[in-house]
């Protein structure tokens, strides 16, 4: 996630949850099965990535042949409040696909407003 896109008016944002998951990565499966993992978010003041203000890791853990998984809610902390970027990361990235849902957030406009 990042404010700096083409058009954008977005000065920063605050993220404050997700509900996250982790499924086997494989191109040719329709199905998701559910792996464990651990989903990472870093959030940076600045667009250059230099700044890093809050790293924050969460853990997606399912029983042996499980097929069947609840997404969990992250509530991410006071780091993640006026940020430029946010990256995910998740372990065993080769196998592993993070499945992100409902991010919940708030931006801020980079122009004033005039009345």
């Amino acid at each position: 996630m990042t404010v700096d896109y083409a058009d954008s008016t977005i000065d920063h944002f605050d993220l404050k949850s997700f509900y996250y998951g982790c499924a086997v990565g494989s191109e040719v499966s329709v199905v998701g099965v559910p792996l464990a993992c651990t989903v990472t978010v870093k959030g940076y003041a600045d667009t250059q990535k230099t700044k890093l203000t809050a790293s924050q890791s969460f853990g997606f853990e399912v029983g042996l042949l499980q097929v069947e998984a609840q997404m969990k809610k992250a509530s991410l902390g006071k780091g993640f409040v006026g940020v430029r970027v946010v990256e995910f990361f998740v372990s065993n990235e080769l196998v592993t696909a993070a499945l992100i849902d409902t991010v919940e957030y708030t931006v801020y406009s980079a122009a004033k407003v005039v009345r």
